[in-house]
């Protein structure tokens, strides 16, 4: 069961019907609080603040990104993950971000699933920690972008979780 800090109109993370991308995936590995014996939990305890920028097709517009992220840190939150990467700059998008380091929040951001050494955006930010994909044996697997902006390396591949009607889904990415 995932603890919410509080249920946000018209942004809910996992309701039926709904197709999880990554950055759903990444939360339930994070904070789901039950059946640990069937998936790997990094922070059980955590309360997730839903926030989703993204449609399901994984579209997204710049200001549903930017309305994401003023609202965690006007609410205060500790850590906004980000699974997501353009390889165009974003001036106001670097301001929210701004706001976010100013406020304390740490911000965590996807190198990128291209599996090339480019940066894209926003890993070119000094002031976020951007995590690049490694398998089980610690390579980085075809995917996964590398180079210069990797802060750290996490499994990234066939990472299992729940999913929606109680079912189990693993996932790969950044």
């Amino acid at each position: 069961t995932l603890r919410l800090v509080r249920r946000i109109r018209r942004v809910e993370l996992l309701t039926r019907g709904q197709r999880i991308h990554r950055g759903g995936h990444v939360v339930v590995v994070v904070a789901a609080a039950e059946e640990a014996d069937r998936v790997h939990l990094v922070a059980p305890g955590a309360r997730i603040m839903p926030l989703k920028a993204f449609q399901a097709d994984g579209t997204s517009n710049i200001s549903d990104i930017i309305r994401a992220i003023y609202y965690a840190v006007d609410h205060q939150a500790k850590v906004i993950n980000m699974s997501l990467s353009s390889p165009v700059r974003s001036k106001t998008v670097d301001d929210a971000l701004d706001a976010a380091q100013v406020a304390g929040v740490t911000c965590i951001v996807s190198a990128g699933n291209l599996g090339t050494d480019e940066r894209q955006y926003p890993t070119s930010r000094k002031d976020v920690v951007v995590v690049a994909a490694v398998d089980s044996n610690n390579v980085k697997p075809a995917f996964s972008n590398f180079g210069t902006p990797i802060s750290v390396v996490a499994p990234g591949v066939g990472i299992r979780s729940t999913y929606l009607a109680g079912g189990y889904a693993s996932w790969s990415g950044t």
